[in-house]
């Protein structure tokens, strides 16, 4: 997997199992398509976690935590219907403010 810009023609992303310590577990998110890494997540023993996200997807890398927690390894899926609705969340709520 590479750690490089995002791709804005994502349609499908997964999830794959990177690093695993006695310390943390690192997860990451990339695009089918390209293989390139766009969100990691290193989730610590005592419940806490650290997320790093291309600077595209920043302003929602607290909803990619969600999708890490909830989805499987290995599986493939739709851009358009996880990921997208989060940017559209984050402009609802910047304008409703």
């Amino acid at each position: 997997m590479r750690w490089l810009d995002g791709d804005s023609e994502m349609k499908f992303f997964s999830k794959e199992k990177g690093y695993d310590s006695s310390e943390y577990r690192e997860f990451r998110l990339y695009n089918v398509r390209t293989g390139t890494v766009f969100c990691k997540l290193k989730m610590y023993d005592d419940d806490s976690y650290d997320i790093e996200t291309l600077e595209f997807f920043y302003e929602i890398k607290d909803y990619l935590y969600f999708i890490m927690r909830d989805t499987d390894t290995e599986e493939a899926y739709s851009y358009d219907r996880w990921i997208l609705p989060m940017f559209r969340q984050k402009k609802l709520e910047k304008i409703l403010k």
